[in-house]
């Protein structure tokens, strides 16, 4: 019966509030069985609800210091950012840790921002933070806070299970998080569409993704991006 609603020869007027019950049952099995929820569950049926829209997309090549705190205005200005409370917060909490995720690239290397909600010294012990990469293909990137530093390893899912590949050594924690990814580690080339979201766990326990529903679309630039966004 739940299959049956989605036919294009029904519609309803509730259809987002049943799109997510309908996903929602579905993570319940997963759970009850103790088995990782399928990354593509949090991703809506309605294609319009997919990909999250910035409130300011990418206009070009960013270069950020890795360090961990806001160091010009003009590091992300050129990057595009998604304020966590307008795109749907945390699972369980009432309250998001994240206020913002800033996101933008150069010719090879996507760059990430958290900025969390309060600082991240006030964050719960064994606090950890993933960038989740659902396409082109299944990456994970796992940063894990050690007081201003931060390490981060870059694990690649074969056969259902998740293997380490590499450490990522641009990282940094103190202020904002920030971390900068080569796009040939995740295996995106020219014009690959990147789906993406960030989830914090607690305890080797998931408490908040960001974005709730549907993922963040990037799109591997072209030599020629800035030149095509020069006006």
């Amino acid at each position: 019966d739940l299959n049956w609603w989605f036919g294009d020869e029904h519609t309803t007027e509730t259809q987002e509030e049943f799109d997510e019950l309908f996903r929602l049952n579905l993570m319940k099995v997963y759970k009850l069985i103790g088995r990782e929820v399928p990354a593509n569950l949090f991703v809506p049926v309605l294609r319009e609800d997919r990909s999250i829209s910035p409130e300011i997309t990418i206009r070009g090549f960013i270069k950020p210091r890795i360090d961990g705190l806001v160091s010009s205005y003009y590091e992300w200005y050129q990057g595009a950012y998604l304020s966590v409370g307008k795109s749907g917060g945390s699972m369980h909490r009432a309250e998001s840790f994240i206020s913002y995720i800033y996101y933008g690239f150069d010719g090879d290397t996507l760059f990430l921002r958290i900025d969390p909600k309060v600082p991240f010294n006030e964050f719960p012990p064994e606090t950890t933070f993933s960038v989740n990469v659902a396409r082109p293909s299944g990456f994970r990137v796992k940063i894990t806070p050690k007081g201003n530093l931060a390490a981060a390893e870059l694990y690649e899912k074969k056969h259902e299970e998740w293997t380490k590949v590499k450490d990522i050594t641009e990282v940094a924690i103190q202020d904002i998080l920030e971390i900068a990814v080569p796009f040939k580690d995740i295996n995106s080339k020219e014009k690959d569409e990147i789906s993406l979201f960030v989830t914090i766990s607690k305890d080797g326990e998931e408490v908040e993704r960001c974005p709730w529903r549907g993922n963040i679309s990037i799109t591997v630039p072209t030599p020629d991006f800035e030149a095509m966004m020069w006006y």
